[in-house]
C-alpha cells in the first residue's frame, strides 16, 4: 500500500540487483515495467492510496496489479524476465533522483506467484463474476465515415480531435454544446441491435 507526492515524473518502485535503470515505476500517472511493453492503463494520481502488486512465476511470466485487479501481463524476455535476486531487493529507492517520495504502509513478499484471486484478497477485493456469454452477438464498431455528429467541440473534423466516436479509445467525442446533441450510426445493413456501449471522454465533463 502506497501513497506518492507524484506520479507524473519518473518513481521507482521496485528494484534488483542486475536490472541497472528498468525496473517497476510509476510514470506519466502509469504503472510500467521499463524494459518491457507491460504498462497499466489506470491513470494513478498523486496522494491518493494504492495497493500495489507484481508476480512472477517460474516461467518468467509477470503480472502487474492495481488494488488487488490484474492490469497488464506479459513474459518479458529481457534480464532472465525480470528474476529477482533474493539478496538484493530495492523498493521505492533509486540510486539516481528517481525516488519515490511519499508513504508506504506495508510491503509483502512471498515465495511463490500469487494468483488472481489470492491478489484480490489481500487488497480485500473480490473478482468479477462472469455471467452467461450472449448468444450470435455480433460486435459492430463504426468507420469514422459511417458517424456523423450534430456538432463536435473546436469544430474538429469527425474522426479527429474530439470527433472520434470509436470504442475501446480514451478520446471519444464531444459535442460543442451541452444539450440536444445526437450521434448517428450507418450499421450496413438492417441489423437487429441488442444494445450500444458507449463511453465518457476521459478529460471532458
Amino acid at each position: 500500500n502506497t501513497k506518492l507526492d507524484q506520479t507524473w515524473r519518473w518513481a521507482r518502485l521496485i528494484n534488483s540487483k542486475g536490472w541497472g535503470d528498468k525496473g517497476l515505476y510509476f510514470h506519466l500517472y502509469r504503472l510500467r515495467l521499463v524494459g518491457s511493453p507491460l504498462a497499466c492503463t489506470q491513470r494513478f494520481l498523486p496522494h491518493q492510496w494504492f495497493t500495489i502488486g507484481m508476480t512472477r512465476d517460474d516461467k518468467g511470466t509477470i503480472a502487474l496489479y492495481a488494488n488487488g485487479a490484474l492490469c497488464a501481463k506479459g513474459a518479458p524476455m529481457v534480464l532472465k524476465g525480470y528474476e529477482l535476486d533474493r539478496n538484493n531487493i530495492d523498493f521505492f529507492h533509486d540510486d539516481g533522483n528517481e525516488n519515490s517520495a511519499g508513504y508506504v504502509k506495508d510491503v509483502w513478499v512471498y515465495n511463490k506467484a500469487l494468483n488472481e484471486k489470492e491478489m484480490a484478497d489481500l487488497a480485500g477485493c473480490r473478482l468479477s463474476e462472469f455471467g452467461t456469454p450472449c448468444a450470435r452477438t455480433i460486435v459492430f464498431s463504426p468507420r469514422k465515415s459511417q458517424t456523423k455528429y450534430s456538432s463536435i467541440y473546436a469544430n474538429n473534423k469527425p474522426g479527429y480531435g474530439y470527433g472520434q466516436g470509436t470504442l475501446n479509445s480514451p478520446r471519444s467525442w464531444s459535442a460543442a454544446a451541452r444539450t440536444n446533441q445526437w450521434m448517428q450510426i450507418d450499421v450496413d445493413m438492417v441489423r437487429s441491435v441488442a444494445g450500444i456501449v458507449t463511453q465518457g471522454r476521459r478529460e471532458a465533463r
